[in-house]
């Protein structure tokens, strides 16, 4: 299994590894997808903030690209990357510098709270 592959499995590994009850259910989505409850977006942000960990913030940023609504474009503009960084953030093939992973994750985070 080469790298990108194994990083990918680990990325899986862990959404397989949610604990859900009838609280914090995420909501299928008719395209297969799920959209996580606004209870647990904020869960993960502040599990990514406090961990700093590389899989979960690339789980918090493609949970929260699914609870937003947002295209990899509009994440993009937003944050003053390129496409191709969203798409490897989302996909859990990169993410950014240990230090740039908390602000990210804090702003997302503070986005999530103000939603309606």
């Amino acid at each position: 299994m080469s790298n990108k592959e194994n990083k990918r499995q680990r990325f899986l590994d862990r959404v397989a590894e949610m604990d859900f009850d009838d609280t914090n259910m995420p909501t299928v989505l008719a395209c297969g997808t799920w959209k996580p409850t606004k209870e647990h977006m904020i869960e993960l942000l502040e599990k990514g903030i406090s961990s700093g960990l590389r899989e979960d913030f690339c789980y918090a940023f493609s949970c929260y690209q699914e609870y937003s609504g947002a295209t990899d474009l509009e994440l993009a503009e937003k944050f003053q990357l390129g496409l191709s960084t969203v798409k490897r953030w989302t996909s859990a093939e990169a993410a950014p510098h240990p230090v740039g992973r908390k602000p990210i994750l804090e702003y997302l985070l503070k986005c999530v709270k103000e939603s309606v």
